[in-house]
């Protein structure tokens, strides 16, 4: 599944059969680039016809979004 948007609270992701409205939540892994993983537990809030909207509990360390905001900075950011 591809990963659209990612914030401590929650995500935004390609549509796939794990989250249904109405289902308990789940346990899910995220992984980041630089190979930090956090373990939560994440469920349905809303769909759109290709996109699924979940959320975390308890929600990522803001520390961690953080810490891959900056990396994606550094890699992505235009040159000054």
């Amino acid at each position: 599944m591809s990963v659209l948007d990612l914030s401590e609270g929650g995500a935004y992701i390609s549509s796939c059969d794990l989250f249904k409205e109405g289902a308990d939540p789940i346990a899910v892994e995220i992984v980041f680039s630089d190979t930090q993983t956090v373990e939560t537990s994440a469920r349905f809030l809303r769909q759109d016809d290709e996109h699924v909207a979940i959320r975390f509990s308890p929600f990522i360390p803001m520390s961690i979004i953080f810490a891959e905001q900056r990396r994606l900075l550094r890699l992505y950011a235009p040159a000054e």
